[in-house]
Order: structure tokens, then C-alpha cells, then sequence
């Protein structure tokens, strides 16, 4: 059997599938995917088809201040968290020659650097300036590309305050 949105195997009666929710039925490994999109309601019927020996990921960009922040924040649900900002991917590079850093570029350094262990290079630098430019202007760049598990949250959405201040009080 089989579509092009489910893959099964017989030998251990299993299968993997997509769908936008799920009512009945038991999965026993839900990943979902972009879930700060998804209307929290959607998530909680879903949930209630994995066993409590289930396991449940989520992966997704920010949406600003909305029910997936509130999930990240939260201290008791028991949640394994990964970050990953965009400078952990070896292909955001432009080459270049040396580059004068700003002084948000110095304190960008500075935070991969102490947080991650990450030595930002000309290279990375150059493919930030060129995505701000890009994206017309930071609150877009750190939206699809975010630097810390904080003010991505606060750049993504609806938000009414202005970024740049916000970022300078989170620093």
C-alpha cells in the first residue's frame, strides 16, 4: 500500500505519513513540523493520539509571541530544547575580503563566541549583511535567520516594539 503522503511496511506492520492532523487512531513517534504556524488547537487533538510512552518533537521557526514561545518557556513540560542559530550552518558564507565590523557585528562575535563556541568569520559576516539587505532590514534577517532563542521570538509575528531596542535590553 501506500500514497505519495504515506510510506508502509508490512514486516512490522508500521508507517509513516503525513497529514495536518491526526483524530483516532495511535502514533507512537509525532514529529510537527513548524509548529509555532500551527494553531495550538490542532497541536493538543494531535497529541492526543500519542500513548504516553510516545514520543513527540517539534521543530519550527519562531512566530512571535504565541503559544509555541509560551511552550519554549516553559520550565515543567519537560522538554529536551535545541537551538540552532543560522551562523551553525557551514553554507552561510560569502567570500570576501576583510571586513570593519559594526558595533553589532563586534557584540554578534562576541555572543557566538561566549554562547556557542563559535568563531564568526568575514565570510558569515558578509551573508548577514547581504540577507539583512536582502530581507529589507534586520527585523526580517533575524526573523528567518536567528541568533539567539530570545529575540527571534520577539522579531517574528506582529510585534509592535522596535527590535533593535529590545535586542540592546536582552544584551
Amino acid at each position: 500500500g501506500g500514497s505519495k503522503y504515506e510510506l508502509y511496511f508490512p514486516e512490522s506492520n508500521s508507517t509513516i505519513y503525513t497529514t495536518l492532523e491526526v483524530r483516532g487512531g495511535t502514533i507512537h513517534d509525532l514529529h510537527v513540523s513548524e509548529a509555532a504556524f500551527i494553531p495550538p488547537e490542532r497541536i493538543r487533538s494531535t497529541l492526543q493520539a500519542v500513548p504516553l510512552d510516545g514520543y513527540v518533537s517539534y521543530e519550527t521557526t519562531p512566530n512571535g509571541l504565541n503559544h509555541f514561545h509560551d511552550l519554549w518557556n516553559d520550565t515543567n513540560a519537560g522538554l529536551e530544547k535545541f537551538f540552532f542559530p543560522w551562523f551553525f550552518h557551514p553554507e552561510y558564507r560569502i567570500a570576501t575580503g576583510p571586513l570593519k565590523y559594526t558595533d553589532d557585528e563586534k557584540k554578534l562575535v562576541v555572543h557566538a563566541l561566549v554562547n556557542y563556541k563559535v568563531l564568526l568569520t568575514d565570510e558569515q559576516i558578509a551573508f548577514r549583511r547581504f540577507k539583512i539587505s536582502e530581507l529589507r532590514g534586520f527585523k526580517n534577517f533575524i526573523s528567518e535567520y536567528p541568533e539567539d532563542d530570545q529575540s527571534c521570538f520577539l522579531s517574528s509575528g506582529s510585534n509592535p516594539f522596535d527590535l533593535s531596542v529590545l535586542k540592546n535590553k536582552l544584551s
